[in-house]
């Protein structure tokens, strides 16, 4: 433990510390910060998922790989910067542990910020209604001020964008759905706002002396229902309009469970989300508007905007790749459970890693896609992601991003492409390919020669380790169907890659 306060150099809003840059606003976040002259320093719990962001190599970045459990690495962290962005949020619930982890490191930040010597600490939080009880979203605001640190709070009730959660239950709703049973909420006032205009209050807010220690309500320039956000998001999407009869209850838990089942947004995504629109949401003043004015977008244009985003493949982030990577579990030791494949490819490795980086979402598993939606069908029903979780790009993968009902947790170009399965399962699964380079006559060769090999040898490996006889039994009622899923998938990826080989590689 460090116990003298760290210096840091003469104070300066030039560099700035951003925390949850794995997540969805601080992600886009850093390219914006950049824009406006500012260098970025990302203390990150893992380091490997900013790799592949298109800003990780900016000279203006550093990245650096810190313990948020405790203050000392952080405050190390944040060493020499003007002001520390607060976008870590424990979990993606709320209540009960989750809230409590939430105040715990809004507890480390304030110490950490206050031993760095941070001129301010800039907050977004939910705007809900102000409550005083220990779950409340205020709590982490005074936490976050409590070690003298000024604070800026910028307080947000839905965000549009591509890639956001909000949205992404609008879309699917109103895309699933053309009659919906929808309950009293649905009427209740709330003032969304572009994603867009939520980080250029975040970036400005460092410019503008006056919004130390204030709380600021943020918010587009009208107020609406969530029924009028339906209607709004099917005539954007070309829909005939929704039928909706509205139901005499408000039931969030149960309206959490339907939009579950519904969309790709899991029930502990969801209930804060629902619950934050039982009551009318809307900014309590326009201080906001006046100490940093611009240009805010309509609902109908932010839709719009977010649509164009998705069509364009130019969805920078997303609700999804912010979820925990746990540890790489001990493949050696306790009872492993395999299933080993391989093919040898008349193509280039680098023709088979472009096809696994396109496994999942709409492209499909190569092969008894029934199957895989079935199983997916089933993850759902008992509280998984399932299938509908999809992915960020239909053709590029970076290492934490999801695939459907896995997540990336190991990915070398050319090389390797590990998958951990999220789904909900009596054990920890995980689904490996690995590239082998051949020479014309099929034999191996160096890996510096990766580039240059013609062929290749792709093998396929499902490990499982199982948790008690639930595991076992799971196990090996699926062998039957690894069997045909499989083999399939691997012709699969066969097929596509010589596709891809004869087209040549994409600019």
């Amino acid at each position: 433990m460090t116990e003298a306060i760290i210096e840091s150099p003469a104070r300066s809003l030039e560099r700035v510390a951003v925390t949850g840059t794995t997540g969805y606003i601080g992600g886009r976040l850093v390219p914006r910060l950049l824009e406006a002259g500012y260098a970025v320093r990302c203390p990150v719990r893992s380091a490997r998922k900013l790799a592949d962001r298109p800003w990780a190599a900016d000279p203006r970045v550093e990245i650096v790989q810190v313990d948020f459990a405790t203050p000392d690495g952080l405050a190390e962290a944040m060493c020499g910067c003007g002001a520390g962005f607060y976008l870590v949020r424990a979990a993606s619930s709320s209540g009960g542990e989750h809230s409590a982890r939430d105040r715990e490191i809004a507890g480390h930040f304030a110490a950490a910020a206050e031993r760095a010597r941070l001129a301010r600490i800039v907050c977004l939080r939910p705007l809900r209604e102000v409550e005083d009880g220990p779950a409340s979203p205020r709590n982490v605001e005074r936490i976050l001020a409590s070690h003298g640190t000024p604070v800026t709070v910028l307080r947000a009730a839905m965000i549009i964008g591509s890639g956001s959660a909000s949205f992404e239950i609008l879309r699917y709703l109103v895309e699933r759905l053309p009659i919906m049973l929808t309950p009293r909420w649905v009427s209740a006032e709330c003032q969304p706002i572009a994603v867009r205009n939520v980080l250029d209050y975040l970036v400005r807010s460092l410019s503008v002396p006056e919004t130390a220690g204030l709380t600021l309500d943020i918010g587009g320039p009208e107020g609406l229902t969530y029924l009028d956000l339906m209607r709004i998001m099917a005539e954007e999407r070309g829909l005939r309009r929704r039928i909706v009869i509205p139901m005499p209850f408000t039931a969030p838990r149960l309206s959490a469970v339907w939009i579950h089942l519904i969309t790709p947004i899991g029930y502990r995504v969801a209930a804060p989300l629902v619950e934050g629109l039982r009551r009318r949401l809307v900014c309590r003043t326009d201080e906001a508007r006046r100490l940093m004015p611009q240009p805010l977008l309509t609902v109908r244009e932010a839709i719009r905007l977010a649509l164009v985003r998705i069509q364009e493949r130019n969805v920078l982030t997303s609700w999804s790749s912010a979820g925990p990577i746990s540890g790489g579990p001990d493949w050696a030791g306790g009872t492993v459970l395999t299933d080993e494949r391989w093919l040898d490819l008349g193509v280039p490795p680098s023709a088979v890693y472009r096809t696994l980086c396109r496994l999942g979402g709409r492209n499909g598993w190569h092969g008894s896609d029934w199957l895989w939606r079935l199983r997916g069908g089933i993850d759902r029903l008992v509280g998984g992601p399932g299938l509908r979780r999809g992915r960020r790009d239909p053709e590029e993968l970076g290492f934490g991003e999801t695939v459907d009902f896995w997540r990336v947790t190991r990915l070398e170009r050319n090389r390797l492409l590990t998958l951990r399965a999220e789904m909900k399962v009596p054990g920890v699964a995980e689904l490996h390919f690995e590239i082998e380079p051949r020479d014309s006559r099929g034999d191996p060769v160096p890996a510096e020669a990766t580039d240059r090999a013609p062929r290749s040898r792709l093998t396929q490996i499902a490990r499982f380790r199982p948790l008690g006889l639930a595991g076992l039994g799971y196990w090996y009622a699926m062998v039957p169907f690894h069997r045909v899923v499989f083999t399939r998938m691997l012709e699969g990826i066969r097929a596509a890659a010589e596709a891809d080989s004869a087209c040549g590689p994409r600019e």
